[in-house]
Protein backbone atom coordinates (compact mmCIF):
# COMPACT_ATOMS: atom_id res chain seq x y z
CA UNK A 1 0.00 0.00 0.00
CA UNK A 2 0.81 3.28 -0.99
CA UNK A 3 2.22 5.50 2.50
CA UNK A 4 2.02 8.67 1.51
CA UNK A 5 -1.03 8.81 -0.96
CA UNK A 6 -3.60 11.33 -0.37
CA UNK A 7 -7.37 10.15 0.18
CA UNK A 8 -9.12 11.45 -2.52
CA UNK A 9 -12.91 12.13 -3.36
CA UNK A 10 -14.52 12.39 -7.41
CA UNK A 11 -15.71 15.89 -7.85
CA UNK A 12 -17.88 16.30 -11.43
CA UNK A 13 -17.60 20.51 -10.65
CA UNK A 14 -13.27 19.72 -10.79
CA UNK A 15 -13.34 17.51 -13.70
CA UNK A 16 -15.52 20.68 -15.53
CA UNK A 17 -13.13 23.01 -14.41
CA UNK A 18 -10.09 20.44 -15.59
CA UNK A 19 -11.60 19.49 -19.01
CA UNK A 20 -12.09 23.59 -19.65
CA UNK A 21 -9.07 24.51 -18.57
CA UNK A 22 -6.75 21.97 -20.57
CA UNK A 23 -8.87 23.00 -23.94
CA UNK A 24 -7.27 26.11 -23.71
CA UNK A 25 -3.97 24.43 -24.27
CA UNK A 26 -1.64 27.33 -22.42
CA UNK A 27 0.58 24.26 -21.03
CA UNK A 28 0.50 26.38 -17.60
CA UNK A 29 -1.33 25.85 -14.33
CA UNK A 30 -4.22 27.80 -13.81
CA UNK A 31 -4.17 30.29 -11.48
CA UNK A 32 -5.03 28.95 -7.73
CA UNK A 33 -7.01 31.92 -6.89
CA UNK A 34 -9.49 31.55 -9.98
CA UNK A 35 -9.77 27.09 -9.08
CA UNK A 36 -13.09 26.51 -7.54
CA UNK A 37 -13.20 25.86 -3.63
CA UNK A 38 -9.05 26.53 -4.48
CA UNK A 39 -8.71 26.14 -0.68
CA UNK A 40 -8.59 22.03 -1.40
CA UNK A 41 -7.85 21.69 -5.30
CA UNK A 42 -4.53 20.86 -6.14
CA UNK A 43 -3.16 20.40 -9.96
CA UNK A 44 -0.88 18.85 -11.58
CA UNK A 45 0.01 19.29 -15.42
CA UNK A 46 1.93 16.77 -17.08
CA UNK A 47 3.55 17.80 -20.93
CA UNK A 48 4.29 14.50 -22.61
CA UNK A 49 6.30 14.77 -25.77
CA UNK A 50 5.05 12.58 -28.18
CA UNK A 51 4.19 12.18 -32.41
CA UNK A 52 1.13 11.47 -31.71
CA UNK A 53 -0.40 14.67 -31.20
CA UNK A 54 -1.00 17.64 -32.90
CA UNK A 55 -0.24 20.40 -30.91
CA UNK A 56 3.87 21.28 -31.34
CA UNK A 57 4.21 17.25 -30.38
CA UNK A 58 2.89 18.13 -26.83
CA UNK A 59 -0.16 16.64 -24.98
CA UNK A 60 -1.28 18.33 -21.61
CA UNK A 61 -2.58 16.07 -19.31
CA UNK A 62 -4.13 17.92 -16.03
CA UNK A 63 -5.68 15.95 -13.04
CA UNK A 64 -7.00 17.71 -10.43
CA UNK A 65 -7.55 16.32 -7.02
CA UNK A 66 -10.13 17.09 -4.14
CA UNK A 67 -9.56 16.43 -0.40
CA UNK A 68 -7.62 17.54 2.43
CA UNK A 69 -3.85 16.93 2.79
CA UNK A 70 -4.56 14.06 5.06
CA UNK A 71 -2.49 11.13 3.92
CA UNK A 72 -4.43 7.99 2.77
CA UNK A 73 -2.58 5.95 5.81
CA UNK A 74 -4.43 8.05 8.25
CA UNK A 75 -7.77 6.99 7.09
CA UNK A 76 -7.59 3.68 7.44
Amino acid sequence: MAANMQLMNYDCNAELYAYEHVKTCDKKPSPPEERPDSFHYLENIHILETNETSLNNSFIVQTVSYGDDTELSDKM
